[in-house]
């Protein structure tokens, strides 16, 4: 959170539009659960995993080793049930997909 706020104040990018709006991944860092090629400390060795835009606003998360390595399958599976919004899913290696509840 501290990255983007002073990404923001800075002008690098622009603030969240409203409550709905999902924060960038640009800050994330390689603990968090959905930790992604589009955080700025993605490289080689921790590589993020892979968000891919599905039908009808559905986003659906494929986790790298580098995620795998952080977080089960199973607490992954947790963490998107108990964390994610509605139409956000994460893939799971052994092809279950679970869809965020919030």
């Amino acid at each position: 959170m501290e990255g983007y706020k002073k990404a923001v104040k800075s002008g690098e990018i622009k603030p969240r539009k409203g409550g709905e709006d999902h924060y960038p991944d640009t800050f994330k860092l390689p603990n968090h659960p959905t930790f992604s090629e589009q955080s700025k400390y993605s490289n080689e060795k921790t590589q993020g995993g892979v968000w891919q835009e599905g039908n009808e606003g559905r986003y659906y998360f494929h986790p790298s080793e580098h995620n795998l390595k952080n977080k089960s399958p199973e607490d992954l599976g947790t963490y998107f049930t108990e964390r994610e919004k509605k139409g956000t899913h994460v893939v799971l290696p052994d092809g279950q997909i679970i869809e965020g509840t919030k």
